[in-house]
């Protein structure tokens, strides 16, 4: 199983990236082989899901928007980047999950919304679950 994850820089809440993820490794039949695929940023979503599969011995592979140029430009070009490995990757079961933050849809600037966009654009739907914030 191959799963890509975009999220938010500023994602207050681990544990509800690890319960997305553990839903989905839990669910592998034994033996069959994981890698994670994410942005790498080294705060929020990204960080989460990087600890998460260090201590799960999932594989990963980061994309970090650093190797992509100058900011802001760097985040959009990893995020066209890391959609088209995941495109190309030769598994069949790719799954991508997005942890985008409250108000993604109409935000003036967004990059896990970027990422979302290119995973349709390359035919995959997301599951997204939008970050929640107590009120």
């Amino acid at each position: 199983m191959l799963i890509l994850v975009t999220a938010w820089r500023s994602h207050p809440d681990e544990h509800s990236v690890y319960d997305v993820l553990d839903g989905m490794w839990h669910h592998v039949p034994f033996g069959e082989p994981v890698l994670l695929v994410h942005g790498r940023c080294k705060t929020g979503g990204d960080s989460y899901a990087s600890h998460w599969a260090h201590v799960r011995g999932v594989p990963q592979k980061p994309f970090p928007a650093e190797d992509y140029g100058l900011w802001p430009w760097c985040g959009p070009k990893r995020n066209k980047a890391m959609v088209r490995w995941f495109k190309e990757y030769p598994d069949p079961d790719k799954r991508a999950v997005a942890f985008p933050q409250p108000d993604w849809e109409t935000a003036k600037a967004c990059g896990t919304r970027g990422c979302i966009q290119e995973l349709r654009k390359a035919g995959f739907e997301p599951r997204i679950y939008p970050v929640q914030v107590p009120v």
